[in-house]
């Protein structure tokens, strides 16, 4: 049996007829068949579909169109078979650019074209954007296969996140990923930075003239000042604090920071240039003045992993901006001895594993990779990159589970 996970989609691309009855049973014997159940037990969507070439149930493109809409397949979807047309019968003509052709007299109306790395025709750039949006809904927005709620969801973007909208239809937008409303995307006006995991860069700058805008243009940028805001109350999110910031309460305290990052947001208070109060060394100290400061929000509710990667995204971005070394990210503690970013201290490794983030490395999943193409080479498991993504239903887990067990058995 030969299985594929495109996302939520498990395709069986080959399935003897011993392991069809095995099915029909209910009764797997191998780890595949295992899979295969238990994905449809967890209602995944499988697709299989086999015909015998020049027997009766051979079919059509648009045959096989039609029997998909019988079975409850959406129209719009099924129609797009008939650009589908391909056989391995005398129909087929084939030019491989080189002098090779296979052909015979039947005029073919379609044709697939593949372009190499290597010499032959350029492919065709990128597709062109309609423009640039960002999501604007707190709670994010999902993800569809098509246009309109009828279509399953295939992810979600956080609050924030810019993306390209490639087309849109009837009030939804077509993204690399895939169909979102676009009642939920406020168009960007004008370039706007954003880190390299889709999250743009929001603006909420302390008024000029308040205390805690000191105005000296002197910031040379030589480190970035990594910090935890130490706010642990339910709200607490990156526009929380731009508005403390922003406020009476915030320039009595004699505060100030560059950025705040939660796990869907980052809001930008200060420019790079401008020297901030949040080192704790002085207003002339080298902390507030050759560092930009990051807060990385604790709120409750919140996910504090999710703010570290993004904080991680902007510390690449500030990086790549200003030439900054890793060497010169540095923790809170470095300018006063204050015990801050307090979470990310008080885990064994975890400074280390925010400067992998910070350098484009993400250990967790490295080894999460690494264990899965393990367990791969061992017969344990053959979806391998559906177990590198992530998104496990609580069956497929149960049947690895017992795979494992079966394979330390020995049987």
């Amino acid at each position: 049996m030969t299985l594929e996970w495109r996302g939520r989609t498990l395709v069986i691309t080959w399935l003897p007829v011993a392991s069809m009855g095995r099915l029909a049973a209910c009764a797997p014997q191998t780890a595949e068949e295992t899979e295969v159940l238990a994905a449809l037990l967890a209602g995944a969507r499988v697709i299989l579909y086999c015909s015998g070439d020049g027997t009766r149930d051979a079919k059509t493109p648009e045959a096989l169109r039609d029997e998909l809409v019988s079975i409850g397949c959406r129209y719009d979807q099924a129609a797009n078979l008939r650009a589908l047309g391909l056989d391995a019968g005398s129909s087929s003509n084939c030019d491989f650019g080189d002098g090779q052709r296979i052909s015979n007299g039947k005029r073919v109306k379609g044709y697939l074209c593949i372009w190499t790395t290597e010499g032959g025709q350029e492919p065709p750039d990128k597709e062109e954007s309609m423009g640039k949006y960002k999501v604007t809904p707190s709670i994010g927005v999902n993800i569809r296969s098509g246009p309109g709620t009828g279509y399953g969801k295939v992810g979600a973007y956080p609050m924030g996140t810019v993306v390209d909208v490639l087309e849109a239809r009837e009030g939804w937008g077509r993204t690399d990923k895939g169909w979102v409303s676009l009642a939920y995307l406020e168009a960007v006006e004008g370039p706007q930075r954003a880190t390299d995991n889709g999250i743009a860069i929001q603006e909420h700058i302390i008024s000029d003239g308040r205390k805690n805008r000191p105005g000296r243009d002197t910031n040379p940028d030589t480190y970035i000042t990594i910090h935890e805001t130490g706010n642990a109350a339910k709200g607490a999110d990156a526009a929380a604090h731009g508005a403390y910031l922003d406020s009476a309460a915030g320039e009595d305290d004699l505060v100030s920071w560059h950025y705040t990052v939660d796990d869907h947001a980052i809001v930008q208070h200060l420019p790079d240039y401008e020297t901030a109060y949040h080192a704790g060394d002085g207003k002339a100290g080298p902390g507030n003045t050759t560092s930009i400061g990051i807060e990385i929000c604790v709120n409750a509710g919140g996910d504090f992993q999710a703010a570290q990667a993004n904080a991680a995204a902007l510390v690449r971005l500030l990086m790549e901006e200003h030439g900054i070394h890793i060497d010169h990210v540095v923790q809170h503690n470095r300018w006063n001895g204050k015990d801050c970013p307090k979470t990310i201290r008080a885990t064994p490794g975890g400074w280390e594993a925010f400067l992998d983030l910070c350098d484009g490395c993400d250990t967790e999943q490295t080894e999460l990779e690494a264990a899965v193409e393990t367990l791969a080479d061992a017969g344990i498991l053959t979806a391998v990159d559906y177990w590198k993504g992530n998104a496990y239903s609580s069956s497929n887990v149960h049947a690895l589970i017992k795979s494992m067990a079966a394979y330390v058995q020995g049987e």
